[in-house]
């Protein structure tokens, strides 16, 4: 498609098929088009569109295009006037290939068969632009409903091991084989436009140019809190386990709480599931030191307030009860110890992640401002 842009370029300035295929064929293009007067009048009058033509042939990845266009526009020897003769043939050419696009595209729909025409629940895609859209990938289309799509890239773009960032590519689950460019760019368009919230790190992706290793360098601090907010969520039972663990370890913590090896786990996760979150955040997050002391902070108050609530939580009471021995036919005193499972829930405010993004940028004050700039 490199070669179809640049021969729209081409007829935008007045040059025929035979001309255009004769410049993009060149291998040596300084005798045969700049020392060739025949197509010298093309290239001379028309220097840096021409060139950037060249530095397209030469290095076709698509996604260093704008990054080529920008550094031309904003040079600073050339004039407003000539700047904004470059605009007008760019969006002129960029009209021509984006309806010839189209065009392709709709002669692909037509003559190429449906491979998957269900979600990843095995159920039948209704096609509607604001829950589904259409992928060609490979010479055959794929129908994809709009929240399959986020969870593919939600689950590619946040992974992480152990809250380090794994990111890769977002794949398609029925080849997997990675997106390309312009599908990852269709993705991208079809949530923007339809009845869902775009992800955070779909659309901090988008401002990655789709570059995943921009991506994580850029965004490791969302990806790591995305980590987290994902863990906290849809971790298993035994791993939340782990970190309450190890958050009991903590030495202001070792002897607000002495559960026996045979209280139940399930237990300590549901009630202190929330103080995980906290010493998680304190422990693994990206943040600047004093946020992260203020996590501690908040844990520490909380914990203790739990406690406060809770006092005989965890706890294994001897009772002392009656009970009828039939074999000397008389009541008897027996001893019976007692696990403490309840208790009261204290009320603790935990951020969403739509309010950790904010508190990441604003209050830590200007570290990280720069990553809203890509």
């Amino acid at each position: 498609m490199d070669k179809i842009w640049i021969k729209c370029i081409y007829h935008t300035l007045g040059m025929n098929n035979d001309v255009s295929n004769y410049i993009i064929n060149s291998d040596d293009r300084w005798n045969d088009v700049h020392c060739n007067r025949d197509y010298n009048i093309y290239t001379q009058p028309n220097y840096y569109i021409m060139h950037y033509s060249f530095d397209i042939i030469n290095n076709p990845q698509k996604k260093g295009h704008i990054v080529r266009w920008n550094n031309i526009i904003s040079n600073l020897f050339i004039s407003d006037e000539h700047k904004e003769k470059l605009w007008n043939i760019y969006f002129e050419s960029r009209k021509k290939y984006n309806v010839l696009s189209r065009f392709v595209n709709r002669c692909k729909y037509k003559s190429i068969s449906v491979k998957v025409s269900h979600d990843l629940n095995m159920e039948e895609i209704k096609l509607n632009p604001y829950t589904s859209t259409i992928i060609f990938q490979d010479g055959a289309l794929y129908y994809f409903t709009i929240s399959d799509l986020i969870k593919i890239c939600e689950s590619s773009l946040g992974f992480c091991d152990e809250f380090f960032s794994e990111a890769y590519l977002p794949k398609n689950p029925y080849t997997n084989k990675e997106f390309s460019y312009p599908i990852l760019y269709r993705i991208y368009k079809a949530i923007r436009f339809s009845n869902y919230k775009i992800p955070f790190l779909m659309e901090m992706f988008y401002r990655s140019n789709f570059d995943i290793e921009l991506f994580k360098f850029s965004n490791d601090v969302f990806i790591r809190e995305h980590c987290i907010k994902s863990f906290v969520k849809n971790g298993s039972c035994e791993e939340h386990y782990q970190y309450i663990q190890e958050m009991l370890e903590m030495q202001c913590f070792d002897e607000l709480f002495d559960f026996n090896c045979d209280f139940p786990e399930s237990v300590i996760v549901d009630a202190l599931k929330p103080y995980m979150f906290m010493y998680i955040i304190y422990r693994y997050s990206l943040r600047t030191a004093e946020r992260k002391n203020d996590y501690l902070i908040l844990l520490k108050r909380s914990l203790i307030e739990f406690k406060q609530a809770n006092p005989t939580f965890g706890r294994n009471i001897t009772k002392l009860e009656r009970i009828f021995d039939y074999d000397i036919k008389k009541w008897v005193k027996q001893t019976k110890s007692v696990m403490i499972t309840n208790f009261i829930e204290t009320n603790v405010k935990l951020p969403k992640f739509n309010e950790l993004v904010p508190d990441i940028i604003i209050k830590t004050g200007n570290v990280f401002g720069n990553i809203l700039n890509y």
